[in-house]
This record gives C-alpha cells, structure tokens and sequence, in this order.
C-alpha cells in the first residue's frame, strides 16, 4: 500500500510536463497530478512544448502519441535529443502494432491507452518516479566517490539516501568458499552502526561469518560491515557496529572457490627450490587457490620466478592429482602464518577433474550449510 502524503512529501521537487489536444483533458489530469506533484505544465501544442523544454527540462513527460503539429513519434525523438534523461510516458487513443513497435524503439517508460483512469496513472507515475530517485541517487553517489568517500560522513548521508530510496542492496558472506547472497533493505544508519532487515537465511551465514559485504551499483564501492551488536532471526534485522567502503572485493571474483576438508597435500617449488615448511589449502577455484604457508618461500615476489604446484586431494576412495604452473598473485599476513594466492594454470584434462570435484564440493557445503 502506497503512503500518498509521503509519496508526495518525498517527490514534491519532480517537474512533471503534459501534452494533449484536448483542454478538457488537461484539466482534469494536471487537477491530479497537482495532488502529487508540485510543478506542473501542460501544454496543448506539441511544438510550442519543444521550445519549452529546451529552456525548461522537465523529470516526466507525459504525452499523447497523437498532437497538432507535429507526428507523436517524431516529437518524443525530438525531447529524447533535449533531454535525454526525461522519463517518458505515452498515451494513445489506438496501440497498433507499428505505433507499439515504434515507441519500443524510443525506449519510452510507460506506454498507457484512453481512456485513462486515475490508478492506471498513478501507478506509472510511481514507476518514473522509482527510476528519477534511483538516476538521481546513482549520480550522487559518483560525485561522492569523485570526493573521496573515505570520509564518514559522506558514507553516512550516501546510506541515508539509499535508504530513503528503498533500493534493495544486496548482502554478500561466505560459507568456506560458498557464496550466500540475498537482497536487503538499510532500516537504520547512525554514525556508527548501520541496520539491515534481509533473509534468515543471509543471517545464518553472517552469523557464522562475523561480518558481510553490502554491494549496490548506488553505492559505487563495496561496504564492509563487522562486528555485529544485533541478530534478531524473528524480526530479520541484523545491526552492525562498524562499516567502512573498501575499493576492492572478493565478490567480483569470476569462479568458484571452495574449501577443501579433504584430507590433502601441497607441493610448493619456487625456481626449482621446494618449499619445506607447513602448506594446506585455503580455497582453490578452476584458476587460483589460496594456500596457508607458516613462512614465506625466497624469490616468491620476483616478476621472473618459476612457480610450480602439486595438490593431491584425497576424495573419498580415490586420490585428485593436480600439478599446474603458478603465478603470484597476492598475500595476506596473519599472526603466525601467510595466506598466498596463486593463479593456476592447469592442462585441460586436470582442469575437468577440479571442476567435477569443485561442483561435488559445492553441493557438499549447501547441505552442510542448510543443516546450520
């Protein structure tokens, strides 16, 4: 149910443009549209509307296909050349197919048929509307980052408006390898913590990760959000207590990478020097994996090192040889240990063997995950 005070409320500053022949009929719509809406035109000549509208752009457009003066399809591709990011609704009195073909091909928002009732109107006009916010949002976000959005209270009043906007924003976490992913709304954002209401299922995997990645084309970067202070599974909200906009993100990796509980072992050689300490693997994907080393190998950052990778992975009764030439790709230092991406390239036939075992793999951690 649409709240019509907050409804107008939020979107009294839209500029709202109408063009048809008939006076009676502009009457009673710009009656209506002045409910929602306050700046508000109307205009009974297609090509006096023109002149308007390259002095005064306007957010909607709304438009019969059929005016004086000018044909209806020549007159939207004439406003798509002045303003190419007004949103356009069409009325008709007859969709015939070339006419439908036609407006398609204009890229139009809406396309309505006379006779016209109020909440076939209103509904359109909520669509536009939806879309103005979310353009509108999405370039505030690009000037934001364009300042730099390290800043905190940039991020705050970012997240503010995309929660004013009910764009959904989508949640990302991890289950040893596996990718949990559900859409979610921002219920709250203060200075130092940010609320999401999202799927008991997102929150399992939160939980069992202590933190989530919120991504959303809106945000321009990826939010990293941690230490949670709330998880409520009845209410579907879940609160964190720190959240910051990191540049790169796990989540724009192409390939699946999975965990491997197998009973397992690396050979490591770095220009024909076998590493001798402890090594197990992390995850691994058709095309990286990521191994935990106690030490780091000599020679592992040099561009014209020779990298070479063994991992047997002993999988129920049988054992998956894999050996593959490697490249260093990046390392992360922990307490006592490393963590270093290798990027793999496997022959063809190996490369089949891990993806049968990557897709068993997967289906594995599903169940094990849908049992927690």
């Amino acid at each position: 149910m649409i709240d019509l005070e907050k409804f107008r409320r939020e979107n009294t500053s839209i500029s709202v443009f109408q063009i048809d022949s008939s006076a009676k009929f502009l009457e009673n719509s710009s009656l209506f549209l002045h409910k929602f809406f306050d700046d508000v035109t109307t205009s009974s000549d297609g090509i006096d509307a023109l002149e308007i509208l390259k002095i005064i752009p306007c957010d909607i457009l709304i438009t019969d296909i059929e005016l004086p003066n000018i044909n209806g399809i020549e007159f939207i591709q004439e406003v798509k050349k002045i303003s190419p990011k007004t949103q356009i609704i069409v009325i008709t009195m007859h969709d015939s197919k070339e006419n439908l073909l036609e407006l398609l091909s204009l890229n139009i928002s809406k396309l309505l048929t006379k006779p016209i009732h109020a909440p076939s109107l209103f509904e359109a006009l909520i669509g536009v509307v939806a879309e103005i916010n979310k353009q509108k949002l999405a370039t505030l976000s690009k000037e934001k980052v364009d300042e730099g959005l390290d800043e905190k209270d940039s991020i705050i009043q970012l997240l503010k408006n995309l929660k004013s906007s009910r764009e959904p924003i989508q949640l990302h976490n991890y289950y040893k390898g596996l990718s949990i992913t559900n859409n979610a709304y921002i219920e709250d954002i203060g200075d130092n913590h940010i609320t999401f209401k999202t799927n008991n299922m997102q929150q399992k995997a939160i939980q069992y990760e202590s933190k989530t990645l919120a991504v959303s084309e809106l945000l321009g970067s990826t939010l990293l959000c941690k230490n949670i202070l709330k998880l409520e599974f009845n209410s579907e909200l879940i609160e964190f207590k720190d959240f910051s906009l990191q540049k790169t993100s796990p989540i724009t990796r192409k390939t699946v990478r999975v965990s491997v509980n197998n009973e397992h072992t690396v050979i490591l050689s770095v220009n024909e020097h076998l590493f001798q300490g402890d090594i197990s693997i992390s995850d691994i994907s058709v095309d990286a994996a990521k191994l935990n080393l106690d030490a780091l190998p000599a020679g592992l950052h040099k561009d014209e090192n020779s990298i070479n990778i063994t991992i047997i992975i002993k999988n129920a009764m049988e054992l998956l040889e894999l050996s593959a030439s490697a490249k260093y790709l990046r390392e992360d230092e922990n307490d006592s240990s490393y963590s270093v991406v290798f990027l793999l390239n496997f022959e063809v036939g190996q490369r089949s063997a891990l993806i049968k075992y990557i897709a068993k793999r997967q289906m594995e951690l599903i169940r094990e995950f849908k049992r927690l």
